[in-house]
């Protein structure tokens, strides 16, 4: 390796061994392995954006179920697997539709899923944990989500190569905390 090489390793960070992951898989997950849920959309909203993002990642309108709900935030339900990439597209797509003007709109989107192959995930420590897949507080990349774990730890997940990445800082709202709060009871 080269001087430049080097010096560009020094700035790359790489997750410690222990929980390293490889990059995201087109792998599909069900329902039974996720729970999607999104706050400060409107039902027909929701439909909308859920039948935009089907046009264009797939899989087929259709694909998802949005049960009836009074509550302030809304389930999504996976009438048909999805690759666990297009699952984060659309944690990230949930926050950023096209055709939505966002101003003054408070979104937050959390995918609560269990760590596994799909997910790049083989081996212990990640492997069978819960984690929740969220857009970071103050984003500004818009190609990217992090997700926490079960035990505490915080990764990055760039669209750019799929790949984990350990971080210092969740950056995780209160709105992505609380949906996943209401995951878990």
């Amino acid at each position: 390796m080269g001087i430049f090489g080097f010096l560009a390793s020094l700035f790359q960070r790489e997750p410690p061994a222990s929980n390293k992951a490889s990059g995201v898989s087109m792998q599909p997950v069900s329902d039974a392995e996720v729970v999607l849920v999104v706050s400060g959309w409107k039902p027909d909203e929701l439909r909308s954006i859920l039948a935009d993002f089907s046009g264009m990642y797939g899989p087929q309108e259709g694909a998802f179920d949005l049960p009836d709900s009074s509550h302030h935030s809304l389930r999504i339900r996976l009438d048909q697997p999805i690759s666990a990439c297009n699952l984060l597209y659309l944690v990230n797509y949930l926050n950023y539709p096209k055709t939505f003007d966002l101003t003054g709109r408070s979104i937050a989107a959390a995918a609560t899923v269990t760590l596994g192959p799909a997910f790049g995930v083989t081996a212990a420590p990640l492997m069978d944990q819960k984690a929740v897949f969220y857009v970071p507080t103050d984003d500004d990349r818009f190609d990217e989500v992090y997700a926490t774990t079960a035990d505490g730890s915080a990764f990055r997940v760039t669209f750019r190569d799929m790949a984990w990445r350990e971080v210092d800082d969740a950056r995780c709202s209160m709105a992505v905390k609380s949906l996943a709060q209401a995951v878990a009871r």
